[in-house]
């Protein structure tokens, strides 16, 4: 999953979940919480923990900015 913002862009990845799990926060604000960051050939990746290790929101403070960010 690539997660982006007016900064730039990070890519977001997961032995455990799918995709399916993820659908219904596709082209809106999300917050991820506690996340694992590797970096590999230059490029910083976060890592989704197992179990109840990351949290992912979809309200938060701020995230009224990203939805404007996702409408233009």
């Amino acid at each position: 999953m690539r997660i982006t913002d007016r900064t730039g862009f990070i890519d977001v990845r997961s032995w455990n979940h799918g995709k399916d799990e993820f659908a219904r926060l596709q082209d809106q604000p999300i917050l991820i919480k506690r996340v694992r960051v590797t970096s590999f050939g230059g490029l910083k990746i976060l890592e989704m923990l197992d179990g109840p290790g990351t949290v992912v929101l979809d309200k938060f403070a701020g995230d009224d900015d990203l939805r404007i960010y996702w409408q233009e």
